[in-house]
């Protein structure tokens, strides 16, 4: 019996008309966006209109995809190279001098304040 109920879910599943609908994407730089195009990718090959905000000095997520319309929005995150390159430099230099804990948690605190000042530029971003 139940394996007959199994079968007629799946038929009356199937030939019911599917609607697409359209999306709005306001992803997160880095990794999270690698993850999150995966996703809109699919969505799009299922017939959903995908529509991505993204600010001007976006590193990873592009203006122009086959896949979404982009939204880009006249603010600046201050994603900067030498902040990272600074941060990445530090973390080697740390690791090869073998320095004290309080010297990595010094370099991780900064890092979270450069986080945090992203945020608030997201959060400001989003009232605008």
């Amino acid at each position: 019996m139940d394996f007959i109920f199994a079968v007629s879910s799946i038929i009356l599943t199937l030939t019911f008309p599917v609607h697409c609908g359209k999306i709005l994407v306001f992803p997160h730089e880095g990794s999270h966006w690698v993850n999150m195009n995966i996703l809109l990718r699919e969505l799009h090959s299922r017939g959903h209109q995908i529509t991505v905000i993204r600010a001007l000095d976006s590193w990873f997520i592009s203006e122009t995809s086959p896949h979404y319309v982009s939204m880009t929005v006249p603010f600046l995150l201050g994603g900067d190279d030498e902040f990272y390159r600074s941060f990445v430099s530090n973390q080697l230099q740390i690791r090869r001098q073998r320095k004290s804990a309080w010297t990595r948690f010094k370099l991780d605190m900064e890092l979270k304040e450069k986080f945090s000042e992203m945020h608030r530029k997201i959060c400001e971003m989003l009232i605008i």
